[in-house]
Parts: C-alpha cells; structure tokens; sequence
C-alpha cells in the first residue's frame, strides 16, 4: 500500500469521525503533512502541522532532555512525547538501507 492510498485512507477516517489532525515530523521534513494537504478538502480534517529537524526544536515543544539523552532523539519515547505536546508525531531515521519510522 503506497503512502498517497495511506493517506486518503486516512483523510476518509478523520472526515467520517469529525476530526482535525495536526502533525509534527521530524526527518520526513512535512512529508506527511504534504501528504494530507495534497487530497482536496483536506481543511476540513487538518489544522496544521510543524517540523521540528533540530534537537533544541523537540525541546521547546516540551520533550524532556532526558528523554532524548537516555532514548536517543529516534526513539518511541521521544515520539510520544511530541504527540502528548501536539499531534500525530512522525520520526524515524530516514537512509537507503532501511527506514525507522515512530
């Protein structure tokens, strides 16, 4: 399943359930977020979305240093943590060998 059909299956559930999404990614750089505003009408289930590449960002939205020190930035953790602080959290390590995503 690609990741365009991903999305609209997405879009369709957030629409049926009345639900605004909002996303924060990390190493896809708002790939997801591209993805969801790419399908028309996707305002009626998106809000918004942020990038957060750099450490300091993950920080300022309320992960913990600890988190980051003890798990390591590609981490669960870490990734929970973001979504508890605002969204669907997207990260992961992103190489040509093999792709690690939270």
């Amino acid at each position: 399943m690609g990741t365009i059909h991903l999305a609209n299956n997405l879009f369709q559930k957030l629409l049926q359930l009345n639900y605004y999404i909002t996303t924060i990614e990390s190493c896809t750089g708002g790939l997801l977020a591209n993805l969801i505003t790419d399908i028309s009408g996707s305002s009626q289930v998106f809000w918004g979305g942020r990038v957060v590449y750099d450490n300091k960002a993950k920080i300022a939205l309320g992960v913990k240093p600890s988190i980051i020190e003890s798990y390591g930035v590609v981490s669960y953790e870490t990734a929970h943590s973001l979504a508890e602080n605002g969204g669907v959290c997207w990260i992961g390590i992103a190489s040509s060998n093999k792709d690690t995503i939270f």
